[in-house]
């Protein structure tokens, strides 16, 4: 039964962390599309926001394997999270 809920709770987590990542992505691509018909300046901050989004998606996403305590999934989930704020913002 405890098991059940764990898995319940995760599955919302990782719901989450989708819809976050997804909604990003779609931004991101209208952001690019809009930058090349219309070259507005301001589509800058629209695509350093959905970065933030992108990268707290997939902080979100790593709770679970930071709860079950998975050391190889969590080394991974950061050495990912820290290449993506590389490409967007070049650190």
């Amino acid at each position: 039964m405890n098991h059940e809920n764990n898995k319940k709770k995760y599955q919302k987590i990782e719901v989450i962390a989708n819809t976050l990542g997804i909604a990003a992505l779609i931004l991101v691509f209208a952001s690019l599309i809009l930058a090349l018909i219309f070259e507005w300046k301001f589509l800058d901050y629209v695509v350093n926001g959905s970065g933030v989004l992108i990268i707290l998606s997939l902080i979100i996403g790593a709770i679970p394997h930071v709860m079950e305590k998975n050391i190889k999934i969590i080394l991974f989930d950061i050495l990912f999270i820290v290449i993506i704020a590389i490409i967007f913002y070049n650190l």
